[in-house]
């Protein structure tokens, strides 16, 4: 472009570029830095490129990343920057989670999040949007992948091992998964994780679902039921499907903002007891 004194501005271009090296990358107001941090930095203009060949971020190693800012009309039509960052890291399933937990997300989900336990592998792709200066939220999308996990729901003294899957959390739809699968009282578990966002786009509700066998003995190491529930399984047998939804109430100060439902048929189920609580197998109550 033109460098002579009183050209137009639009005739006018700069261009450049930096290595970066060992150097700390805040990406978006209160998320957890990008340290140790290794990029190439373009800029025409306002575009500015930015690759990131090595970095970590709270024990989550980068397997590579990328970053943009370009220039677009808000609402009122005024010029702002859009930054947009993706990325691949990989590390312990336990680090993503303090990942998750260090975030500036409802502090329900927070909370949630960090009083679980991990121990295992993944890989994480994480996209990132943010219009710059406009007030609006960052936008985080995380995709997870687990392979031969275990996983401690601590609260509830609940173990699932060998568990595989994807996980899903993105701010603007909440948390989701595919394909979870694990073990669960030495048997096979399917597990799904859900939640739900009110009229106002804020995060109120995340769920646990499981799907499994179990028997009446694995109920009673749960806890949960009283002894007189407790006294009756003492005399059953047998092998039994169920249906576990556990529910965590975010931004909210009830008393009880987690509930646990467990569902069966009990059919595979013996109980020897004086009628009208005795049950054959074959029977479903």
């Amino acid at each position: 472009g033109s460098t002579l004194l009183g050209a137009p501005p639009e005739t006018k271009t700069f261009q450049s570029f930096y290595r970066l090296k060992d150097g700390n990358v805040r990406y978006a107001e209160g998320w957890p830095a990008v340290t140790e941090a290794e990029a190439f930095v373009t800029t025409a203009d306002s575009l500015i490129d930015v690759e990131v060949s090595a970095g970590r971020s709270l024990g989550l190693v980068l397997d590579g990343a990328s970053g943009s800012v370009r220039p677009e009309r808000d609402a009122a039509g005024n010029i702002k920057n859009r930054l947009l960052v993706s990325g691949i890291a990989a590390g312990e399933t336990q680090d993503a989670l303090a990942f998750l937990g260090a975030s500036p997300l409802p502090s329900g989900l927070t909370e949630t999040v960090s009083s679980w336990e991990a121990n295992g592998d993944m890989d994480v792709a994480i996209d990132v949007e943010l219009l710059l200066g406009s007030g609006e939220a960052v936008d985080v999308r995380t995709d997870l992948r687990v392979e031969n996990n275990i996983l401690d729901f601590t609260e509830y003294g609940l173990q699932v091992g060998a568990l595989g899957g994807r996980v899903v959390f993105d701010t603007r739809s909440g948390l989701s998964s595919e394909g979870l699968e694990g073990s669960l009282f030495d048997k096979p578990v399917a597990l799904t994780l859900g939640s739900r966002i009110d009229s106002e786009g804020v995060l109120d509700r995340v769920s646990v679902s499981a799907k499994g066998t179990a028997t009446p003995q694995d109920i009673i190491q749960l806890a949960l039921t009283g002894v007189t529930v407790d006294a009756m399984l003492e005399q059953a047998e047998g092998l039994f499907d169920f249906d576990a939804a556990l529910t965590i109430a975010q931004n909210t100060d009830a008393e009880y903002p987690t509930q646990l439902t467990v569902i069966s048929q009990l059919e595979g189920m013996t109980l020897d007891a004086p009628a009208p609580f005795a049950k054959t197998a074959e029977e479903r109550r």
